[in-house]
């Protein structure tokens, strides 16, 4: 059996970071200190960086760690009105980009989807026993597995609406 490995998650040093990120290294270095990003060691003699807080603090100029974000409630007025109102800046662009799309045009797609798949789901006993000519036992069967998985969708569906809801309260 071979020995078990701690997983350290991607380490990139300072140059292969600016490389990644588009930054010059001396623009990834200068926001790397400012951000106070610890390293994670040395390769080859060279330090590195985990690549999720160093990327947040070279690409958006982020919190370095997710101990320090952001929270609108302790800013001063006038920069928590500079910070909703960035946010709603970016929010416009993104759908504009479409890269964000309204939750009505998600919910109508995957209802439509749905709405097919069901369909299908619903007729495959009856298309099975007609077209293949299948025995009635075949045909139950085939209606419990319908009936299994239209639940086990259900379930996950309400699932998740659950989830949403304890996530927005």
């Amino acid at each position: 059996m071979g020995e078990v490995v701690e997983d350290r998650g991607i380490r990139l040093s300072i140059s292969a970071l600016a490389a990644e990120l588009g930054v010059t290294r001396e623009t990834a270095s200068k926001r790397l200190a400012q951000a106070g990003v610890p390293t994670d060691g040395k390769r080859n003699g060279y330090a590195v960086y985990r690549l999720g807080p160093a990327a947040r603090a070279i690409i958006g100029g982020a919190p370095a760690d997710a101990d320090s974000t952001t929270d609108p409630d302790k800013m001063r007025p006038t920069d928590r009105r500079a910070h909703f109102q960035g946010e709603l800046d970016r929010i416009a662009f993104e759908t504009k980009c479409g890269q964000l799309v309204p939750a009505s045009e998600v919910e109508f797609e995957l209802r439509a989807l749905v709405a097919i798949m069901v369909r299908s789901l619903e007729t495959l006993p009856d298309r099975v026993e007609r077209d293949a000519r299948c025995t009635p036992e075949v045909t139950e069967y085939l209606l419990g597995e319908v009936r299994a998985v239209r639940a086990e969708m259900a379930k996950a569906m309400r699932d998740g609406a659950d989830e949403d809801v304890r996530e927005s309260a």
